[in-house]
């Protein structure tokens, strides 16, 4: 007989950039916790609340900016190659360990 265990809220508040890549890094590892945590059966009913951070002020409003781009501006071509190169190599790690 399955268990009907109540579950209990857990709400996580993400403060975060659209710009920023570690916010995105961030939440994928907030996402994989929580994958993880149903996974294991625990009684958590998870929710995730969104508060935006303005992490670049001078981004203009008006404008739409091109992100790799404006990466590219702040961060620097090779850094941001990295960072892709970081990315792609994570998110196929992630789909082979899904499939094991």
């Amino acid at each position: 007989m399955a268990s009907t265990q109540a579950l209990k809220p857990l709400s996580v508040h993400i403060i975060s950039d659209s710009i920023c890549p570690f916010c995105y890094l961030g939440y994928k590892q907030i996402t994989r916790a929580i994958e993880s945590a149903k996974k294991e059966g625990l009684p958590l009913a998870f929710s995730l609340r969104f508060k935006p951070f303005l992490l670049d002020p001078t981004l203009p409003m008006d404008t739409p900016v091109n992100k790799r781009d404006r990466y590219v501006k702040k961060f620097g071509a090779a850094r941001v190659d990295g960072m892709e190169r970081w990315r792609h190599a994570s998110s196929s790690w992630v789909r082979r360990s899904r499939t094991t």
